[in-house]
Formats: C-alpha cells, sequence, structure tokens
C-alpha cells in the first residue's frame, strides 16, 4: 500500500500526521511544499508528483528500492579512532558549550580552505532555532552552544545547494547527518559534491519548541531562551540561561516535550558523519571526538598538528559508558515506547 502513495502522500501519513516528524528539514527546500515556521514543518501545499524526494530523504523512513544503507546494529563499527580533545582557543572554548571542538574545527577548516561555508544552527533568542549559512569565523561562533529544540537546519543547507556552492560544511543531529547520507545516496552527482565535512553532535532526542516555550512560560521564564544545557548525569536537570539568567528544572518535567519521532531512532552518536562529537563525562571542558571518515580522520589529525586542538586518550571507562549508551539508544529505538 505504501509503495502505491506519492512521496508527499506517504510523509505526510507515515511520519507528519503520526506526529513523528523530528523537524530535521531535509524535505524543506527539497520540495516546494514544504516550510519551517516557529519550530515546525509546515505543509503549504498537496503535491502530486511521482517522485517522492521528500519521502526518499526523510531520516524518519526507510526505503523500499534498498539504495541507502542502514546503520550498523554496533553502534562503534563505523569507527576510526576515539579520543578526547578541546579547542586550544580559551575565546572559542568560552562560547562553546563544552570543549569547542566543532567551532574551532569548522574556523580552521574556513581558514584552511577545506570548506568555503558552513550550515548551522541559530541560537534562535525569542524565536525557534533555524538553519544558517555561515560564511565567517564570526558567523560560527555566533551559532556556538547547544540546541534543544529542532531547527530544521538542513533546510539551510537545500538552499546554499540551490545557490550552487560547493566546499560546504554541515553540522548537526543524527537523523540529519542520516538525511544527509540520504541525499548523497540519491543524487551522488550533485548533492555529493557539495558536501566537503559532515559534523555529528551526539543526541539522545530533541525537544518541541513549541511545547518547551510553553512550558517555561508557564514556570515564569518568559524573557527568551539564550541557552540549555543538560549536565552529566546523575544530575537530572535542565538549565536554561535567559537574559535574568540561569535557572534549573527538572529533567523529567521536560521530558513529556521530547519528539515522539526520537523515540525509533536508532542513532545516538552520528554514526554517518565525518567526526562526530559529544561531551565527556566528569571532565568539564572537554568533547568526545569519533572519527568515522578518512576526511573526519585527516580534519582532526591536520588541526592537532596545527595547535588549533589539544587530544587526549579518552579513559577506557568513559569509552565502554558511551558504547552502552549507543548501544541502549539503538534497542530503544528497535522497541520504541
Amino acid at each position: 500500500m505504501l509503495q502505491e502513495e506519492k512521496g508527499q502522500e506517504r510523509l505526510l501519513k507515515t511520519i507528519i500526521d503520526a506526529g513523528l516528524c523530528v523537524q530535521c528539514g531535509a524535505c524543506v527546500g527539497h520540495c516546494p511544499y514544504f516550510d519551517f515556521f516557529d519550530g515546525r514543518v509546515m505543509v503549504m501545499d498537496a503535491c502530486r508528483s511521482d517522485t517522492g524526494r521528500c519521502a526518499d530523504v526523510c531520516p524518519q523512513l526507510e526505503n523500499e528500492d534498498a539504495f541507502f544503507e542502514p546503520p550498523p546494529k554496533n553502534p562503534m563499527e563505523t569507527v576510526r579512532q576515539v579520543f578526547m580533545a578541546r579547542a586550544m582557543e580559551p575565546a572559542i572554548r568560552d562560547r562553546a558549550q563544552y570543549g569547542g571542538i566543532v567551532s574551532s574545527i569548522l574556523v580552521y577548516a574556513l581558514k584552511k580552505g577545506v570548506i568555503q561555508s558552513a550550515v548551522l544552527t541559530s541560537k534562535g533568542e525569542g524565536s525557534a532555532p533555524r538553519g544558517v549559512i555561515a560564511e565567517s569565523e564570526k558567523d560560527i561562533l555566533a551559532c556556538a552552544g547547544s540546541r534543544y529544540s529542532s531547527s530544521a537546519s538542513l533546510s539551510a543547507f537545500n538552499q546554499a545547494v540551490r545557490e550552487n556552492r560547493s566546499k560546504i560544511a554541515v553540522a548537526g543531529l543524527p537523523c540529519q547527518m542520516k538525511a544527509l547520507a540520504k541525499m548523497k545516496s540519491l543524487d551522488k552527482d550533485t548533492i555529493a559534491k557539495h558536501v566537503a565535512l559532515s559534523i555529528g553532535l551526539f543526541c539522545t532526542w530533541s525537544l518541541s519548541h513549541r511545547e518547551l516555550n510553553q512550558y517555561l512560560m508557564h514556570e515564569g521564564i518568559s524573557s527568551g531562551v539564550i541557552k540549555c544545557d543538560i549536565p552529566p548525569p546523575p544530575s537530572n536537570v535542565f538549565k536554561v540561561q535567559t537574559r535574568d539568567g540561569w535557572f534549573e528544572l527538572p529533567l523529567d518535567k521536560v521530558r513529556p516535550y521530547i519528539h515522539r519521532g526520537c523515540s525509533r531512532c536508532l542513532d545516538m552518536t552520528a554514526e554517518y558523519a565525518d567526526i562526530s562529537v559529544g561531551t565527556v563525562e566528569d571532565k568539564d571542558g572537554w568533547n568526545t571526538v569519533i572519527t568515522r571518515s578518512h576526511v573526519g580522520e585527516d580534519m582532526m589529525r591536520m588541526a592537532a598538528k596545527d595547535n588549533i586542538i589539544e587530544t587526549r586518550e579518552l579513559p577506557e571507562t568513559n569509552l565502554e559508558h558511551l558504547k552502552q549508551a549507543a548501544l541502549n539508544k539503538k534497542k530503544r529505538g528497535f522497541l520504541p515506547g
């Protein structure tokens, strides 16, 4: 039955109307009938095309034609190196969420000419975070820090492709790295040539911008979110920075606003990225880094050689915790609650 439905019809019925969209933005701009507004992907009009490319790039849908290979059952299978690292530049570390690796690598790649622009996520102060095209060090640093609500930032990648940009870096969540990999598989001759580097961010879930905002307002937090943070366990708190300062909320009070679609995700560590980046438990100011391709490995090696980043061996305990957390994410995805 699904094979008889056209692309938009299938996407609407199976994902969007079912409440399983994670707002990655892959369909926005890939198809003219989708847009992103106030934290939500919107359908602007009916599409009768038989191509179904919007459905083909959706990370929530598997494809019957098997053009795209699913992630391995072993979460550490596509790994070249795992280590901990941080930016050498204090100014970058101060603006970043943890060790500043994503910002420092992007700034370095831009200066070296490896990339010409980067698709990132804006802070979204006063509105929903959304995708932006960063073309300078200033643009990159303006996007430093983590977001816990979805941004549809791949819509900015689709814009960059329409503008025929090359040497693009894309930083995003595991679902966005999967969608980007689907785009590459679909159209190796055009999409793939635009991407010079992909950096994935560890993620267990993302929050609905609208629902999170309503909850914060209910708690008396209404001056505009600047930054959010979830400290490593056992803290169990959700920290929010606004113009009025920092607030701490019980993490369990925030969980109801997680996107339903996150429950079916199998990927915590962005297995389709060139470089995957997360935090390091019990070590403030450091990132866990996984290189997954020769592009990612070369980028990190060059940055370390030029003293852009500092690297250290990831403790065995941290590595085992990472493996278990990634495996648990896969198990939950196979058996969504």
